[in-house]
């Protein structure tokens, strides 16, 4: 569905492909995404979860600690895959014993779905068509998101749908790849069919309008270093290179670019890490 906007008013990353669709054209992208990750991932090892130590670096583990004294703790995972984050948290929670806490769990695929609810103690639902969340308004203390949004037409819709399930003064912690991911009127290897990056701006601009708090935002996904790692057979499960990565995100992020068509605007992150809090 991505080569028809293939155009600079898409490409400076202003506008977000999709998040004007009609019903549907969103029904259309769902059925083409709805396994589409699931078929797309190689590692199936539920007990290996590639993001947790990143996830830790930028925050997660204190964001849960601020929200500990809640009397009953709800965490809305949008989008767990296998349910690596989830089991990520669970880890963290359960260091306290004293913690009382729910987890809900929403995502599109019905394969990984099942594989959640087989290992897991959390709620499942299925995502709908639409984005609309059968939940209720003002119920969940945190809402984790990673790199889920991206693969999402309407993604307006979904953040006022976090706001509206979100409690007030409650937190948002997401990241997400914010180029476009290459040349959508070519084939590209190694995405599904329609995911596309999400600009900072475009966050900054749609979090403007949903009256959240940023709190913090951090670049990562240096790919020049990441490379240079993984031949050497270092991955994220490493805090040298999630460090070192944090270090030339921060120093490059001054060339982050949108649709990045030289090698020069490849030398810049590729994702944010962001938490934002609901007024």
């Amino acid at each position: 569905m991505l080569e028809k906007y293939f155009n600079n008013n898409f490409l400076d990353g202003d506008c977000l492909v999709g998040d004007d669709f009609n019903e549907k054209e969103i029904g259309q992208w769902y059925k083409e995404e709805e396994e589409a990750y699931c078929n797309l991932t190689s590692n199936k090892n539920t007990n290996k979860y590639l993001y947790e130590n990143i996830n830790n670096f930028y925050g997660l583990p204190k964001i849960l600690h601020k929200l500990k004294n809640n009397k009953s703790l709800n965490i809305l995972c949008f989008g767990a895959a296998y349910g690596g984050e989830v089991r990520a948290i669970k880890n963290i929670l359960d260091k306290d014993t004293s913690i009382v806490y729910n987890i809900t769990v929403i995502d599109s695929s019905d394969v990984m779905l099942q594989s959640i609810k087989e290992e897991l103690d959390v709620n499942i639902v299925k995502a709908s068509m639409s984005g609309a969340m059968q939940l209720d308004m003002d119920s969940f203390d945190l809402i984790t998101s990673f790199g889920v949004l991206h693969h999402i037409p309407n993604v307006s819709y979904i953040l006022s749908e976090f706001t509206r399930v979100l409690k007030p003064k409650g937190f948002i912690f997401l990241r997400e790849p914010i180029s476009s991911m290459g040349n959508w009127s070519q084939k590209r290897v190694g995405t599904t069919m329609n995911e596309r990056g999400i600009s900072s701006e475009y966050f900054l601009k749609t979090f403007d309008t949903l009256e959240y708090k940023i709190l913090s935002k951090h670049y990562c996904f240096f790919s020049p270093i990441l490379k240079i790692f993984n031949k050497v057979k270092l991955g994220l499960n490493s805090y040298l290179v999630i460090y070192t990565d944090y270090l030339f995100s921060k120093l490059f992020s001054w060339n982050i670019h949108y649709f990045r068509d030289t090698t020069f605007k490849k030398i810049a992150p590729g994702s944010i890490f962001m938490l934002i809090q609901k007024k």
